[in-house]
């Protein structure tokens, strides 16, 4: 497969200016010299590795006053398994700025599009301005109410505004209603799903703590493995 870096379109090339659209609101930003080079050094932490932003100008989409997406270049990363697995019919849920859509047609491997956007605003908003193929379809809708009967090769679920462990019982919901219309060896995945475990001992997420693997296997805190083996061993010695 090329790289697929080529595929990433700069969204701010379609929106020059500041824009409404109801609850739906873009607003370009410039990253100075300065302020990229403060990311490089934050993205040599391997837990903040997204971090790094060249200097530039980008955009980013609010939605009811939430920050829900921008065309940095960590955006792009945390899509790349979707990109790297897409093919066939693909279904989308959370436009967005449309990035993951606009990548999907310019792959060769998928014959069709369809994308659930629960904000009509959202995609008033977008799709007016950005050049989406004519046969990518669009269903106003939450991706927690089925609107689709049809089967898929690809289902890509992208619609938290962060990365934290709130997401897991939505993904969870999410992956249980629609594995069902997923074709054989079709591929299903939801935004940065995998960065989503925790420390086990003081439910920190990555970003905040460098992960070790305790005496039982468990995923720990560096800070906190020691006290979470004394505690486990102390455990075993009570059931003894």
């Amino acid at each position: 497969m090329s790289d697929m870096t080529e595929w990433y379109p700069k969204m701010s090339e379609y929106f020059q200016a500041e824009m409404e659209h109801g609850e739906a609101h873009l607003v370009p930003f410039e990253v100075s010299k300065s302020d990229s080079d403060f990311s490089k050094l934050r993205a040599c932490n391997p837990n903040d590795r997204n971090a790094y932003v060249p200097e530039g100008r980008y955009i980013k989409l609010l939605v009811d006053g939430v920050l829900m997406m921008s065309d940095t270049p960590m955006e792009q990363d945390t899509m790349r398994p979707f990109l790297d697995n897409a093919c066939g019919d693909v279904l989308i849920g959370g436009l967005g700025l449309g990035i993951a859509t606009l990548c999907a047609e310019r792959n060769q491997y998928v014959k069709s599009i369809t994308v659930i956007e629960k904000s009509e605003d959202v995609i008033r908003l977008i799709a007016k301005h950005v050049p989406f193929a004519t046969t990518t379809r669009f269903i106003h809708g939450s991706v927690f109410d089925l609107h689709t009967d049809d089967h898929y090769d690809t289902i890509y679920m992208d619609i938290w505004p962060n990365i934290c462990t709130d997401n897991l019982d939505g993904m969870t919901k999410l992956r249980k209603m629609y594995l069902p219309l997923l074709k054989k060896r079709g591929w299903f995945g939801c935004w940065e799903e995998d960065e989503l475990h925790w420390c086990a001992s003081c439910g920190d997420v990555p970003g905040w703590c460098n992960f070790v693997e305790a005496d039982d296997g468990e995923e720990v805190c560096e800070n906190c493995l020691d006290s979470y083996n004394e505690d486990m061993y102390e455990e075993e010695e009570d059931d003894a």
